[in-house]
């Protein structure tokens, strides 16, 4: 029975263990410039060479084809960790291959458990069932947290970004000039992303769409403004420069009521760990001496 249950944790560790290399690798340095592309659909060679090299491992062609039948059934779901995948930056998996790896290990995980404490009944598919649930959910927490903390990054960094594409437009560069200017000096998840849109460009995406697509890819407040200001002013024929002044001045003024905001519920915030952590400990210093004492003289 032991033997048993300790093969069924080290089966629950490697499926856990799958999972995590599974949202890992596709973001480790092997990621070139061509593979981050095809993920797009921009070249069709490119893409056709990475889903080679990918269905080379048995597990993502296996968790793969699971993917596929799940998503049929959980489309929405599938829109879901799609977005937050690419919040993410995980570029080189797609929302199918990460269901297809959910559904193997939480099955693995469920069946191993039950098949290792057969004797105990209903407990061992009610622990079953919540290691499932546990292998299931851990990489969704996992990737909605990373792309929470990168888009966070990104609406941080996109006033420096406004800031500096005025400064170099002012001094005579163009948008696209001044935006590779920016991708090259910025740094962290904004920068990334700018990269890759200049990188969709030489590809041959027009900029109108390549902007499109920083929108879906990035979907934060900021980007959403600054795709938005920049298409308009080059449909109605504006300058680049007032688009960009105007922009600056309205990113200053979000960052400003961002601030106040945060700081109108500090408070708020800060009321809960009072009440639950400070202030029954203040309560047991100040009134122990005095229970204490009243307890003896009444007991006396």
């Amino acid at each position: 029975m032991v033997v048993m249950a300790l093969i069924a944790l080290a089966l629950a560790g490697f499926a856990i263990g799958l999972v995590v290399w599974g949202i890992v690798l596709p973001g480790a340095h092997a990621a070139t410039r061509v593979e981050q592309i095809s993920t797009y659909g921009f070249a069709v060679q490119a893409a056709e060479l990475v889903a080679k090299q990918e269905s080379a491992s048995p597990f993502a062609d296996v968790a793969e084809r699971i993917g596929g039948a799940l998503a049929r059934r959980f489309a929405r779901y599938e829109e879901w960790i799609q977005c937050r995948l690419l919040g993410a930056g995980v570029y080189r998996m797609s929302a199918r291959t990460f269901l297809g790896y959910q559904a193997l290990g939480g099955v693995s995980v469920c069946v191993l458990l039950v098949l290792a404490g057969a004797r105990q009944g209903p407990i061992a598919i009610l622990l079953g069932l919540i290691a499932a649930a546990a292998v299931v959910g851990a990489p969704v927490i996992v990737v909605r947290g990373k792309a929470r903390t990168r888009l966070s990054a990104v609406d941080r960094g996109v006033p420096d970004l406004i800031d500096m594409l005025v400064v170099t437009i002012e001094a005579g560069l163009g948008f696209s000039a001044s935006l590779q200017a920016a991708s090259t000096r910025l740094g962290g998840p904004l920068g990334d992303e700018l990269r890759l849109t200049m990188q969709e460009q030489e590809l041959g995406t027009s900029p109108r769409e390549a902007l499109e697509h920083l929108h879906e890819r990035v979907p934060v407040p900021p980007i959403h403004s600054f795709v938005r200001a920049v298409l308009q002013g080059e449909a109605l024929g504006v300058s680049i420069g007032t688009v960009m002044r105007n922009l600056a001045r309205e990113m200053r003024v979000r960052r400003r009521q961002t601030a106040e905001e945060r700081a109108q519920k500090a408070p708020v915030k800060m009321l809960f760990p009072l009440v639950f952590l400070m202030f029954p400990a203040l309560g047991i210093v100040i009134l122990g001496p005095a229970i204490v004492e009243v307890t003896s003289k009444l007991g006396s």
